[in-house]
């Protein structure tokens, strides 16, 4: 996983977030002016899933005879939301540590998890059931030939329906093989990498299996130059790629390191858009690119804390606000969808007390991807918007616009830890305001940053839930139009979605 690490954190900019300003509560002015849309319409599928091969049985079931029904409603759960059911991309570092055994003996010590008939035939079925597709991952250990991938490939074939894959990678973090001992320290480029790319392109190609246009391009995960490269790699594989993917972590843990914590992840150079728009990742850039050649650039692999998460930080309720703003940038420069990774650890969006469990666990992350889902709907766009609070370390506002409804949804996060109890909100509309009417307000909350369980949405919680079904009445409060604003209190912590009805 990638070892993206933020360091222009500093000392001056923790103790604000971590102490807020002085008194008791904020309050937080915002415009919106206009309705002209500043990006494109938001993917319904912007919040998707990445698992490991080994974890099939663990997430989704043991046998296709008996898929987990909790899982299938994680997901129907969002598809009502939005109308489409959340990819599932299976690999992360397992994808080079996988294999699709015909009977001969295992090749490489790196390989420690076998695919079998059973595994895809569950990951067919869940497709099925749900509507939902796959990427999967393969295996791009062999450096001179794709024999490894073909028996993936083939086997991806005899089992599954390719109408229920929508991709293929070839390997998983390519930029970092030279570290992690996948390929020599001594000429690893990005040229050979190119290179050997293309060859199990063309192979996978003429064995006439799979659809055309199938591959995922790139997955890179660190190295800012072999970022950059994708300037002149997406234009060359675009006959080849449907959609190009790069990892991003705005934290890691992989190294030891012990930095991780809550005031830094509320950081937006963390968290939010500063961090997708460094000197260091320009991911407008990115997506430009791929425009331009008439593909979508993803980030095919996400979470809050690299390797595993970090306990304490990406399973609590300040994950769901991090999830929010991450998801609210990500849509605003215009990624096209991210798959947040799971994999046994402290970041997973919902677990199990057991592999063969049924009884599931929603964590705080899903409540992020549930609250923004909502928000989207079936196709919505952003629009610009104003807030008198400067500091986005504190306050994050995002307004967008639905295609179908023509409502306006405005999002405020709040971010104070300490020393302020409540915000006050007032939204004014302008000349606008003679287009909508009354409107709905959606809060999610917690008793605390740090709370793992005891989340609502509108009155709503999926705590105690293991069947993964809503429990409580959806209970929105019903804010009236006072001249062309609209007033609102939230806690100091948590996000707000006012939901405005067109005229």
């Amino acid at each position: 996983q990638s070892k993206m690490i933020a360091g222009w954190t500093t000392t001056l900019i923790l103790s604000v977030l971590t102490f807020g300003a002085l008194g008791q509560t904020v309050h937080v002015d915002i415009q919106v002016s206009s309705l002209n849309p500043i990006s494109e319409k938001v993917n319904p599928l912007m919040t998707s899933f990445s698992i490991e091969w080994g974890l099939i049985h663990y997430f989704m079931g043991g046998s296709p005879q008996s898929v987990k029904t909790s899982f299938l409603q994680a997901l129907a759960n969002l598809k009502n939301l939005t109308g489409q059911p959340p990819y599932i991309r299976m690999g992360g570092n397992s994808a080079d540590q996988t294999w699709f055994s015909n009977g001969q003996p295992k090749p490489y010590p790196r390989i420690d998890f076998t695919l079998n008939a059973n595994y895809l035939q569950v990951l067919d079925v869940i497709a099925k059931k749900s509507e939902s597709k796959f990427s999967l991952g393969l295996n791009f250990l062999n450096a001179t030939g794709a024999w490894i991938a073909m028996d993936e490939v083939e086997a991806f074939h005899k089992f599954m329906d390719w109408n229920n894959i929508y991709g293929l990678e070839i390997g998983n973090e390519c930029d970092m093989y030279d570290e992690n001992g996948i390929r020599s320290k001594e000429g690893w480029t990005f040229q050979k990498y190119q290179e050997e790319f293309q060859n199990y392109v063309q192979t996978i190609y003429k064995s006439k299996l799979t659809p055309s246009e199938i591959i995922v391009g790139a997955t890179f995960a660190y190295k800012p130059d072999w970022f950059n490269d994708l300037q002149t790699f997406i234009p060359a594989t675009k006959a080849e790629c449907n959609r190009y993917s790069v990892h991003m972590y705005p934290m890691n843990r992989c190294n030891g390191d012990t930095y991780p914590s809550i005031p830094h992840l509320m950081l937006d150079l963390n968290g939010g858009g500063r961090f997708l728009e460094t000197s260091r990742y320009d991911f407008r850039s990115y997506v430009r690119w791929a425009g331009q050649s008439q593909r979508k650039m993803i980030i095919g692999e996400s979470n809050s804390v690299a390797c595993g998460g970090e306990p304490g930080v990406s399973d609590v309720f300040a994950a769901s606000i991090w999830a929010i703003d991450w998801l609210s940038s990500a849509g605003l420069i215009g990624l096209d969808m991210i798959n947040f990774h799971g994999g046994h650890g402290a970041y997973d969006a919902f677990a199990y007390p057991s592999q063969d469990s049924n009884e599931i666990e929603i964590r705080p992350l899903y409540y992020g991807m549930y609250f923004f889902d909502r928000v989207i709907g079936k196709g919505s766009r952003f629009v610009a918007i104003h807030s008198s609070i400067a500091n986005l370390d504190l306050v994050k506002t995002y307004a967008l616009i639905d295609d179908h409804s023509r409502d306006l949804k405005i999002i405020v996060l709040t971010k104070y830890l300490h020393n302020v109890t409540q915000v006050d909100v007032e939204i004014e509309l302008g000349s606008l305001s003679a287009e909508f009417g009354d409107a709905k307000l959606n809060l999610l909350t917690a008793p605390s940053p740090s709370e793992k369980s005891d989340i609502k949405f509108a009155g709503q919680t999926f705590q105690g839930a293991s069947d993964a079904i809503i429990r409580g009445r959806y209970n929105p409060q019903e804010i009236r139009k006072s001249s062309d604003r609209y007033s609102f209190q939230m806690p100091s912590f948590g996000a707000a979605l006012l939901e405005i009805t067109k005229q």
